[in-house]
This record gives structure tokens, sequence and C-alpha cells, in this order.
């Protein structure tokens, strides 16, 4: 099922209302990083690129990995794709191979080499997910500094936690102008109880059992301390930049909060799969033409 975004009029305004800002100057004299070229294709050359960080004691940081499918020499549009939770990074350069073979640059985040907080540790969990978000917007400042990218055409593509991650980077930076989020949902607490993801249910298992907690109380515990949360996230971002796609039988972030996330973005153009989560692959082919075919679009108007 494809759904048209949602025309609000002046009586029914749309829940998300947000105005992007002008682009922000590129922070050259902050950027410091290595690139060496990885292989040569006819379309793109694909180079490593690694941005050196600061912690907030002025220490050196974990380096920013990216892959970086470049396209064109001429200023060009830019698709940030932020990863899975697990894995080689097979899906995420299936469809920036594809992308970047139809001439759009995409820019493929590595995850932090230090693993997703355990859901014991409730104040880790929010801190991590703060830390993605400044990471992302270390790679927006790169972005900016790359004289053969557009920086006024930036996209976003995130699938399960990348899009968990690329709802809270597009509504904290104004710089994004265009996202494609895929088996996505808000309210963290609750995804988090009641995922049947194998590795999350075995790790709640764990901690209802040594804290001695019902799963309720856990995901009470959860909502005092989870505070970068999708469905707060969504109000800041236009629901005419969004291209949402969910499983209408996934179980590991459950199609009610997907959309529920849908009506706190003031429904944007939808698409609902016959699938659960997992089994989204078998439509992987129309998921890339869709995705591309959006960004397409939407950068053609600007």
């Amino acid at each position: 099922m494809h759904l048209h975004p949602a025309r609000h009029t002046t009586s029914s305004p749309p829940v998300a209302v947000f105005e992007r800002k002008p682009k922000a100057e590129p922070k050259l004299a902050a950027l410091s990083c290595r690139e060496r070229e990885v292989q040569v294709h006819r379309n793109y050359k694909l180079k490593r690129i690694e941005i050196e960080t600061q912690t907030d004691q002025g220490n050196a940081g974990e380096a920013i990995v990216l892959d970086y499918y470049q396209c064109k020499k001429e200023p060009g549009p830019v698709i940030l794709l932020l990863p899975v939770s697990g894995g080689n990074y097979e899906v995420e350069n299936h469809f920036a191979r594809y992308i970047a073979k139809h001439g759009v640059a995409v820019v493929v985040a590595h995850r932090a080499t230090n693993a997703e907080p355990e859901l014991a540790a409730l104040g880790a969990i929010n801190t991590w997910l703060g830390q993605s978000v400044s990471r992302g917007k270390r790679v927006l400042d790169w972005i900016e500094s790359r004289p053969e990218l557009d920086s006024g055409r930036v996209g976003v593509f995130g699938i399960s936690m990348g899009a968990i991650q690329g709802v809270l980077l597009a509504a904290a930076d104004a710089r994004i102008r265009a996202e494609v989020f895929g088996l996505v949902g808000g309210d963290l607490p609750y995804i988090l109880c009641h995922s049947v993801e194998p590795g999350i249910a075995k790790r709640r298992k764990q901690v209802l059992r040594e804290h001695n907690l019902t799963q309720q109380q856990l995901e009470d515990e959860l909502r005092k301390t989870i505070t970068c949360e999708p469905n707060t996230a969504a109000a800041r971002i236009d629901q005419q930049d969004v291209l949402l796609v969910l499983g209408a039988f996934d179980r590991v972030v459950p199609f009610k909060k997907g959309w529920e996330l849908r009506r706190q973005m003031g429904r944007p153009e939808t698409i609902i799969l016959p699938t659960g989560h997992y089994s989204a692959l078998l439509c992987i082919s129309y998921l890339k033409y869709q995705t591309l075919k959006f960004f397409q679009t939407r950068f053609s108007n600007e």
C-alpha cells in the first residue's frame, strides 16, 4: 500500500510544523580527516573517510568512519545512509551502490566501535542516542566542506535503528532536506519492552529477572530516562520531506508504533509492506527504486 502525504488546510493544521533554517557556513577549520581511494567504478569512486573527533575533555575521540560513494565533480545531492544495529553493512552498501550508480553521491556512516548500551544501563541508552546525533552532525559538517557536494541538497536514509537515529538527526539539524525512514517507530520504551528481536528479548528477560521487575515496571523506568524520543522529534520534521516505510506484520519494531510515529509526523508519504521486519528484504528491489525516486523528485524541486 502506498499512501500519499496528507494535505493540510488552514482549518486543520499539520502536526509537524517546522521551518528549515538557512544553511550554515562550512566548518572547515574544525575538520581534520584522512581519505583514501578504495575502488573505482565507472559511475563512482568509493573512498574511505576517517574524521577525527574529540571528547568533551578535549582528548582524541574515536574517528568517524565513512564509505563515500563520490559521483560527480560538480555540486550534486548527497544521501547520508545510517546503519542498522548489526551486520557487516551488506544492506547499507547494497542501497548505496544502487543510488550511486544513478548519479547520486552516498555517504555510509559506520557504527561506533563501542557497542549499543545494555538494556539495564537505562541512562546510557539516552546518552548513546545523543552521541549518535552529535556524530551525525559532524558528518554533515564534513559534507559542507566538500565542493563536489551540494550541502543544500542533503538527504538521510536509515532502516530500523538507522531510521530511529535518522529521525533524531533530521529533527536536530536543518541541513537535512529529505528523509527516508524504513521499519521505524516511536515510543522507544515500548519498543524495547515488547520487541521480539532475539537479542533485545534475551537481554530484557535477563534484566527483568536480575532486578525483579515486571515488564511494565521496566517500561516505566525507561520512560523516565529516555528523552531522545522519535515521537517527540517528529514534530520538528516537515512531513512533506519524508517517505516512511512500515511493515504491516513487523514485531521487531511493532507496526502500531510506526503508525503512531506517522501521526506525529503529520502523516507523510508512506509505503506499507505486507511483511515483517526481516522479511522486508523480499521487497528490496522495490524499496531501492522508491527510495531513489523519492530523493530525485524531492531534490529536483529545490
